[in-house]
């Protein structure tokens, strides 16, 4: 059949049908995208693309292409072996053995490089205190969307007098949202009388750590005492910032000194800095960064430190940079966020900087002469590519591995000092100036 259908076309018919379908082909061919691992040039990575590398690995005829070459080397290691066949077979079967919301790299199949998140965040803002209370808060941990804790003083109007028995009625320092509603709280475990929290971390549901003038464990059951005089290290301050890695614990406290738990002692740390320390992140106990500044009238001192192990380093210490200098980390630092062991995010007025381990202050600002708005007092991330921050204004950012999006319908006369996020939820705590009351943002994702 095939044989009567070709014997109805003229010899000329089937010279022009060839003609047409070379030139289609030379389209085809002169537009095809170029990327590692499409050897064939097809546009699709696929056992065709393996047969190919089988070939030039033989070096069976035809010989190799200088772009055939290039596309075959999919780990970019100079040479074309069984270990490129190995990668392209994971990729076609979509085994990339990359970590969520990871993907192997467009210019070396080895590597996992950050996939773009979404900015699309559905936002709710709640408004705790009593209209001229004067309440703060410091700090947010996020569990779940339905599992969010703040901490700070909440002053209602129940609060802050004597109650009808004659006993005096403290602020709450806490509050927890369960899905529906928050829950105003007063956390006072013997043998403390009161305390306010500056600080709040949560491992999950049953291991929360919180820290201020009183510093509480929660236990899933009880609120525990933890730091004693007798086994805290002595003329250190009370936490302004918990973060942790596994059962470990580093307390960054106000007068710039630090506290390591091991889960069963505490020692102190040599900082290396005066400077007040405000935010932290790590990968692990040998890759720890934190930031600090403190903001006096007429003076202006911020540091960066990293933590390799073994020792703190200090990497900028003293006055900001005021202006943009290309290739150096500029602006006053206002929070530092990681996921990498070779590199770290550190978030200025003046920029988006990332930097590498080994840096000695400089880095580079994927975002030149940006605009925040205000000054950057927080930042959280999930991931690399997923990373929050925001500051004065009430202005919130999220940095989506390409782009940094501004939710600029929450920019208002008020302050954001604290973010937690993760998979599904962002939340973050301020103060609304001219109320004196206090926000919680919840947004949604």
């Amino acid at each position: 059949m095939k044989f009567d259908l070709l014997n109805t076309y003229t010899i000329k018919q089937l010279k022009i049908l060839g003609y047409l379908l070379f030139c289609i082909f030379t389209i085809l061919s002169a537009t095809s995208r170029e990327y590692l691992g499409d050897v064939n040039q097809d546009g699709e990575i696929d056992v065709l693309d393996i047969v190919r590398i089988v070939n030039i690995i033989l070096e069976n005829d035809p010989p190799p292409t200088e772009y055939e070459l290039w596309a075959s080397d999919v780990n970019v290691d100079e040479s074309t072996d069984v270990i490129d066949i190995i990668i392209i077979v994971q990729v076609i079967i979509g085994n990339d053995d990359c970590p969520y919301l990871y993907s192997q790299c467009s210019d070396n199949f080895s590597d996992c490089c950050v996939d773009t998140t979404s900015h699309f965040v559905e936002l709710q803002i709640d408004t705790l205190g009593v209209v001229g209370g004067f309440s703060s808060l410091s700090d947010v941990a996020i569990i779940n969307e339905n599992n969010i804790w703040v901490v700070g003083e909440i002053r209602t109007e129940e609060t802050n007098q004597f109650d009808s028995t004659g006993t005096w009625v403290n602020a709450h320092n806490a509050a927890h949202w369960n899905g529906n509603e928050w829950e105003l709280l007063t956390i006072v475990p013997e043998p403390y009388s009161w305390g306010y929290f500056t600080s709040i971390y949560a491992f999950d549901e049953n291991n929360i750590w919180l820290g201020g003038s009183i510093k509480v464990h929660w236990n899933g059951t009880d609120y525990i005492p933890y730091g004693s005089q007798e086994d805290f290290p002595s003329g250190m301050g009370y936490p302004r910032k918990i973060w942790g890695y596994e059962e470990n614990v580093i307390f960054i406290f106000d007068n710039a000194g630090i506290v390591h738990y091991d889960g069963e002692t505490f020692e102190q740390m040599e900082s290396g800095t005066e400077v007040n320390l405000k935010s932290i992140s790590g990968t692990g106990m040998d890759n720890i960064w934190v930031s600090g500044k403190d903001l006096d009238i007429g003076i202006t001192e911020h540091t960066l430190l990293h933590y390799d192990g073994e020792q703190w380093n200090t990497i900028i210490s003293g006055n900001p940079i005021w202006e943009e200098i290309p290739g150096m980390i500029s602006g006053v630092i206002g929070g530092v966020y990681t996921d990498q062991p070779d590199s770290v995010i550190i978030v200025t007025h003046l920029g988006f900087y990332k930097a590498s381990v080994s840096t000695l202050g400089e880095g580079i600002n994927l975002f030149p002469s940006a605009d925040w708005q205000g000054s950057i007092k927080s930042v959280a991330g999930v991931i690399g590519n997923d990373i929050f921050f925001g500051g004065g204004g009430g202005a919130l950012w999220h940095f989506n591995g390409e782009t940094v999006h501004s939710y600029s319908e929450l920019l208002i006369d008020d302050t954001i000092v604290g973010i937690g996020c993760d998979q599904s939820i962002v939340g973050t705590v301020g103060s609304i100036y001219n109320t004196q009351q206090v926000f919680v943002l919840r947004g949604i994702r």
